[in-house]
């Protein structure tokens, strides 16, 4: 997936969620039958964040893409890690385009992802462990075709991870992975409306 392509299919998603508001309604689009086995992600003494620590298990259910699997569980084992470096390189391949926050518009080209989750994080807000949290939850599957440009007319369906789907967080966050394992955006609930790419 070209750059161009992937920030065009961020900025759908990010419509379609926009769109749908908090009526919970989705397209349900079939994933393979093929059955992978999740493992049990656990934490490992390399550094400090809200999800250190955290007893998680990732749910066999639904039957997702390998793709889809392979990087949600990758994300989550680097997210009970507190290894913001590694996460924020499985946020920025394959393309160096990844949607982390609003303030990065005003933050300058300095700013990163890691650097983003380390000062919220020290400010006492719970990115990793929400993030976590949300990805061993079921996703809502939708179909998103990419608006004109590179690659127009070509299908692809995405899964979310709505935060309404852990009602005990105080706030809540929804990230996305697209069918073909590249992850797209993670925001707060609130944040999750379409920014205009330059």
């Amino acid at each position: 997936m070209t750059g161009y392509r992937r920030i065009l299919l961020t900025a759908a998603v990010l419509m379609m969620l926009a769109a749908c508001g908090d009526s919970g309604s989705t397209d349900a689009v079939e994933s393979p039958a093929e059955e992978t086995q999740s493992p049990t992600p656990t934490a490992t003494e390399t550094g400090e964040c809200s999800a250190a620590g955290l007893d998680v298990e990732v749910p066999e259910g639904p039957n997702l893409p390998s793709e889809v699997l392979s990087i949600r569980n990758e994300i989550i084992q680097t997210a009970l890690r507190c290894d913001y470096d590694a996460l924020q390189e499985l946020a920025m391949r394959p393309t160096g385009s990844f949607q982390y926050s609003r303030i990065e518009e005003s933050a300058g080209p300095e700013a990163t992802p890691a650097q983003f989750w380390r000062e919220q994080e020290e400010m006492g807000e719970r990115y990793l462990a929400s993030l976590v949290e949300i990805l061993i939850t079921d996703p809502e599957i939708q179909p998103v075709t990419e608006p004109e440009g590179p690659g127009s007319g070509s299908d692809d369906s995405y899964y979310n991870f709505p935060g309404a789907a852990v009602p005990e967080q105080e706030e809540q966050y929804q990230t996305s992975i697209t069918s073909q394992g590249d992850w797209i955006f993670f925001l707060k609930t609130d944040e999750a409306s379409p920014t205009p790419s330059g």
